[in-house]
């Protein structure tokens, strides 16, 4: 699961909108309104949080969890669909996003997180989860406030991506590769190392 910011900022004359609004990147939706709106979100790990989705559990049960083995969930398209949020969420192109959704060409794959991660430099704050207090520093310098930002770590223990086997963690490389690519432009050096 991405983590994303769900709160609203308001400092000055300007509103940061998180990336939980629909369609953060869509040319269409923000036309005309760029100066209305600073908008920040917080990456994931794609590695870390493909795996999150396998394994995450709800005792509540509001959540499906996936049964079976990982290696067989990996060739399914929720597993796709899990690998490429960011591709998907900030390729700002809706028929785009809707190709990506339903399988498309890794060139067009490609192409697509190049764009999202041009989006993304329009944002005014990328932050990564794995670097969580930069994120908040970020803001806090920005905004002139104090935002602690929690992340609820749900899941039971389970192997992380180091602990996987090679067939999985190659799998899991190959299907993250555009988010991997996207989170890679926007995150320290050392936050890419805690795979």
């Amino acid at each position: 699961m991405s983590a994303r910011p769900s709160w609203p900022i308001s400092s000055s004359a300007r509103t940061p909108a998180s990336s939980a609004a629909t369609s953060p990147t869509s040319r269409r939706a923000f036309a005309g309104h760029e100066d209305d709106f600073e908008l920040i979100t917080i990456l994931r790990n794609p590695l870390s949080r493909t795996l999150s989705r396998f394994y995450f559990k709800n005792d509540q049960h509001r959540h499906f969890p996936i049964e079976g083995a990982i290696a067989d969930w990996l060739e399914t398209n929720d597993a796709r669909a899990a690998a490429t949020v960011f591709t998907r969420m900030f390729v700002g192109d809706v028929e785009l996003m809707r190709r990506l959704a339903n399988g498309t060409s890794n060139a067009e794959m490609g192409d697509a997180a190049l764009q999202a991660i041009e989006n993304l430099k329009r944002f005014t704050i990328v932050g990564t989860l794995e670097q969580i207090g930069a994120f908040e520093q970020g803001i806090r310098r920005r905004y002139g406030i104090r935002a602690r930002i929690g992340h609820a770590r749900s899941n039971p223990a389970y192997p992380r991506f180091g602990e996987q086997p090679s067939a999985v963690q190659d799998r899991l490389r190959e299907l993250c590769r555009e988010d991997m690519t996207i989170y890679e432009a926007f995150a320290e050096p050392s936050s890419r190392l805690a795979q």
